[in-house]
């Protein structure tokens, strides 16, 4: 499925791959940081940190995936036009830009 998405063809698969990792290991430490919060402030810190980690991640993936052609910023569209549980795979089912047609 991947060898055909426009995603791999245009190079852009790392920045998916990277997004998903900076919100995975935000994530894990937000919840670290939930679990481990004594009243000291590091959990605090955990908190922050994973944050804005994991927001960071989707901010880069909705911004820096984009059309090479006419700049359609493709994550972007994906989960702003389509529903939760289907964002993902029309994403990677992409096999040309769906504003230009672009391969």
């Amino acid at each position: 499925m991947l060898e055909h998405s426009v995603l791999a063809r245009t190079g852009q698969l790392w920045k998916v791959q990277s997004a998903i990792c900076a919100v995975l290991v935000g994530g894990v430490a937000l919840v670290y940081g939930i679990a481990s919060d004594t009243g000291e402030g590091t959990g605090l810190l955990w908190i922050v940190a994973g944050l804005l980690l994991a927001l960071g991640g989707l901010a880069f993936a909705c911004v820096g995936v984009s059309c090479p052609k006419c700049g359609a910023r493709w994550v972007w569209m994906a989960v702003s036009q389509r529903s939760v549980g289907a964002y993902g795979t029309w994403l990677v089912a992409l096999a040309r830009c769906p504003k230009c047609e672009a391969r």
